[in-house]
């Protein structure tokens, strides 16, 4: 019985999108660590492909940058729950791209992430905030930290599979980011079966309460409705953080 209690509460859905960042960021992590060295191998085999690691994170992280203006909309469009799914699939389709590499494809579907991590990030923002009040968002943003953070399963997976050659197979490969794959999908379902919320995540509160929680949320203002205002300053810290990973990335190609 506490089980099911458990399982139809707010802190049940903030495990789950704990979870399903944590998985779907072992697997992005996992591929962004080693993409450099699998194209490296693949293009010693197949000198036709033009696609390099380090411009690829290049084109996410700007794109990342610059689509965080334009999140927020797609957000009150669809809602923080389909916006988690639809932009979770981008971070699939990363992984996939590994499976057969086409140099255009490659860096089409790095630029798509870009504008899909915008759209999650903020959605996840959003979601918290709605599921939280005064006195609970503090307990909720460290759980979904502490399981977002722990993110790092995939690189013990590939330190495995590659066994530390640097020269790495076709067959392994394929079988990483197959596992990858998978691995982001089951992240892909848990936001596709998140339950939608209605509202802030208190149910009806008094304008010193609303008040409250939009300051302990980081500014985020939650409304009686199906649509939430977000902080500029969150934009502001996503592009600091997006640029430095994009310039990082580009200068590191000439290194």
């Amino acid at each position: 019985m506490e089980c099911l209690e458990f399982l139809g509460s707010k802190r049940f859905r903030v495990v789950l999108v704990g979870f399903s960042f944590f998985c779907l960021f072992t697997a992005f992590n996992t591929a962004a660590g080693v993409e450099e060295t699998v194209i490296d191998s693949f293009q010693s085999e197949y000198p036709s492909f033009k696609g390099s690691g380090y411009i690829s994170l290049s084109l996410l992280y700007i794109t990342f940058a610059f689509s965080n203006w334009f999140a927020p909309p797609v957000i009150c469009l669809f809602g923080p729950k389909w916006s988690l799914f639809l932009s979770s699939l981008t971070y699939t389709l990363f992984a996939a791209s590994f499976l057969y590499l086409v140099t255009w494809v490659f860096y089409t579907v790095s630029i798509l992430i870009g504008f899909g991590a915008a759209v999650l990030w903020t959605s996840q923002g959003a979601y918290l905030a709605m599921d939280s009040d005064s006195h609970s968002i503090s307990v909720n943003s460290a759980i979904f930290w502490a399981m977002y953070q722990s993110a790092n399963l995939g690189g013990l997976i590939a330190t495995v599979l590659f066994n530390g050659n640097e020269d790495i197979t076709n067959s392994q490969r394929t079988e990483l980011f197959a596992i990858l794959v998978g691995v982001s999908i089951m992240a892909n379902m848990c936001f596709l079966f998140l339950p939608k919320l209605q509202g802030g995540g208190s149910g009806k509160r008094s304008p010193q309460e609303r008040m409250q929680d939009r300051d302990l949320a980081e500014g985020a203002s939650v409304e009686e409705h199906d649509y939430v205002l977000l902080p500029t300053t969150d934009a502001v810290v996503s592009n600091e953080y997006a640029m430095r990973d994009a310039f990082g990335s580009f200068f590191s190609y000439f290194v």
